[in-house]
C-alpha cells in the first residue's frame, strides 16, 4: 500500500532468517525445532525483502554491520519513498518473549 500510494515510511526487519519467534516457541514449548531454517545460503527459501519492497515501488537494503545501520537509516530518510532495511543478526539468539510488549522486562 505505501509503494502504491506513495508513502514514505522506513520498515526495519530484524531478520534471522530462521523464524525465530516460532523456533524458540517450539524449542521451549515443545521440545523440538520444525520447518524454521529459511536461510539464504544453504538451500533455504527466505524471500528476499529488498526485492519484494522494490517489486512494491520501494526500496531497500540489507544490513549485516551495526555500523551500517545509521547511514541506511540516512538513505531511507532521503529515498522518500517506502523504504525498508533488513537487519540480518545471529540465526540462533533467542528473544526476550512475554504475553505482551509490557511483558518483556529483558531485551537481549
Amino acid at each position: 500500500m505505501a509503494g502504491q500510494h506513495g508513502i514514505p515510511i522506513m520498515i526495519v526487519v530484524i531478520n534471522n532468517g530462521y523464524l525465530g519467534l516460532i523456533r524458540q516457541n517450539q524449542k521451549y514449548a515443545y521440545g523440538y525445532e520444525h520447518g524454521v531454517s529459511l536461510w539464504y545460503g544453504d538451500g533455504g527459501i527466505y524471500p528476499d525483502n529488498v526485492k519484494l519492497v522494490e517489486a512494491f515501488g520501494g526500496r531497500g537494503e540489507r544490513v549485516y554491520e551495526p555500523n551500517d545501520l545509521e547511514s541506511a537509516f540516512a538513505r531511507g530518510i532521503d529515498s522518500k519513498v517506502a523504504y525498508l532495511i533488513d537487519v540480518i543478526v545471529e540465526r540462533e539468539c533467542d528473544c526476550s518473549m512475554g504475553a505482551s510488549i509490557d511483558a518483556v522486562r529483558e531485551f537481549v
